[in-house]
C-alpha cells in the first residue's frame, strides 16, 4: 500500500512528459517516442493521434518534408489519418543565391529554387505529392495553401534542426511571384493525377489559397493575364477538381497595383476561376491589400454571376468593393440557397468610397442575410 500513491503517479508521469515534448516535436518525432505502460501508450494515442496527425504542414519546394509526411502517412500506428493537408508554398527566390553567399549550402539542398518556366511542373515533388494524397485517400478531405509565413520549426525539411539553421532559413524563404503559377499548378496536378488515379475513393471537398494577415505577402490567384505565363494542362486540372468541390477559399489578385481593370481578360478569368462548381456550399474571396486592391465591383461580380453556384450557402468577401446593384444581382441569382452573405473589411460604393463597417446598421436592415464584420 505503501507504493500505491507512487505508482499511480509513476502512471501519469509519461503522459505529462510526453504533452511537453509533444510541444516542441515535429510529428515524425513524436512517431518514434516509446512508452513505459499500455495504458499509457493507448491514452497517447487517443489524446495525440488526432491533435498532431490528423493535420499535417509540408513544405512544397522541399522532397525531405515531403518523404517525411509520406513516411508519418504510412505509419503503422499514426498513418492514414491526415484529414487536412497544409502545403507551404515558400520557396528560395530563383534570380539570386543568397544561400551561397552566407554559406549555407544546405539550404540549396533542403529546399528547392524557384523556376522561371511556367510549364516546368513535373517534377519529384509533383510525384511524392501524389503518392501523399493516395496514401491518405480515405481521410483526407480539405487541401490549405499558405505563404508569406511558413512555420518552419515544426516540420522535417531539413536535418539540421538548429534553431540558428531555421531561423536563416525563415529570411530567405519567399512566397512565389505574383505571376508565377508553378507551385500552384505543381498542386492542382498532383490532386487531380490521385482523383484520375482513384475517382471512388477520392474525397477531397475543401480548397483553400488562404492570405496571410501577418505579412500580407501571401500568393494569390492571379486574374491578370490568365490564359498565359500558366502550365497548358493547370486550367483542366483546376476544372476536373472543381465539381468535387463542397467549401473553396481564394485570395484573388485582381489587377496589379496601379493599374486599371481594363488590363483584366474578363472572358478568361472567369473561366479559370471556375463555371461549374455543383455541390459548392461555401465560397471565401480575398482580396489582398497589397496595393492591388480593385476599386471596382465589376470583376467579381462578373465571376460571381457566370459561375454555376446551385448549392451556395454561405458567401464571405474580404477586403471587396461592392455596390447596391452588383451584391442585389448576387442574392437575386442564389435566393434559392443563400442563407449567409458575410463582409469583411469591405468597402461600398461604385469606387468603395465608405466602409461597410461604417454603414453596417443600414446594410443589414436592408439585406436580412447579410453580416457586416468591423
Amino acid at each position: 500500500m505503501e507504493n500505491a500513491a507512487p505508482m499511480s503517479n509513476l502512471k501519469m508521469l509519461p503522459t505529462e512528459l510526453f504533452a511537453m515534448v509533444a510541444d516542441y516535436s515535429s510529428p515524425a518525432d513524436i512517431a518514434t517516442l516509446r512508452v513505459v505502460s499500455r495504458q499509457c501508450e493507448y491514452k497517447i494515442r487517443r489524446l495525440y493521434a488526432e491533435r498532431c496527425f490528423t493535420n499535417l504542414p509540408i513544405l512544397l519546394n522541399s522532397e525531405r518534408s515531403l518523404r517525411e509526411a509520406l513516411k508519418i502517412s504510412q505509419h503503422p500506428v499514426f498513418g492514414g489519418n491526415v484529414s487536412t493537408l497544409t502545403i507551404h508554398l515558400d520557396e528560395l527566390p530563383p534570380y539570386k543565391s543568397s544561400a551561397r553567399k552566407q554559406k549555407q549550402k544546405q539550404l540549396l539542398q533542403d529546399i528547392h529554387q524557384g523556376s522561371a518556366q511556367q510549364d516546368d511542373i513535373h517534377v519529384p515533388q509533383r510525384k511524392l505529392l501524389s503518392e501523399l494524397l493516395q496514401s491518405n485517400l480515405k481521410t483526407l478531405t480539405t487541401i490549405r495553401l499558405k505563404s508569406g509565413s511558413p512555420p518552419l520549426t515544426k516540420m522535417d525539411w531539413s536535418s539540421n534542426k538548429t534553431k540558428a539553421y531555421r531561423a536563416l532559413a525563415s529570411r530567405y524563404l519567399r512566397p512565389p511571384k505574383q505571376d508565377d503559377r508553378r507551385a500552384f499548378s505543381i498542386v492542382v496536378g498532383a490532386m487531380s493525377d490521385t482523383l484520375t488515379h482513384s475517382p471512388e475513393n477520392y474525397k477531397i471537398s475543401t480548397f483553400s489559397l488562404e492570405n496571410s494577415e501577418h505579412t500580407n505577402k501571401a500568393w494569390s490567384f492571379p486574374l491578370r493575364n490568365i490564359s498565359t505565363l500558366i502550365a497548358t494542362d493547370t486550367i483542366s486540372s483546376w476544372r476536373n477538381l472543381q465539381p468535387r468541390l463542397k467549401s473553396l477559399e481564394l485570395t484573388l489578385n485582381i489587377t496589379p497595383a496601379g493599374q486599371s481593370i481594363e488590363v483584366i481578360d474578363l472572358f478568361t478569368a472567369p473561366r479559370a476561376f471556375g463555371r461549374n462548381m455543383p455541390e459548392l456550399e461555401s465560397l471565401t474571396l480575398n482580396i489582398p491589400r497589397t496595393g492591388c486592391t480593385c476599386l471596382s465591383d465589376y470583376p467579381m461580380r462578373v465571376i460571381l454571376s457566370q459561375t454555376q453556384l446551385p448549392k451556395l450557402k454561405v458567401l464571405k468577401l474580404r477586403n471587396a468593393v461592392l455596390t447596391d446593384f452588383g451584391l442585389e444581382r448576387v442574392l437575386r441569382q442564389h435566393f434559392l440557397t443563400i442563407e449567409r452573405v458575410v463582409l469583411e473589411r469591405c468597402f461600398w460604393g461604385e469606387r468603395g468610397e465608405r466602409d461597410c463597417g461604417a454603414v453596417k446598421g443600414e446594410m443589414e436592415g436592408r439585406y436580412n442575410v447579410l453580416e457586416v464584420l468591423e
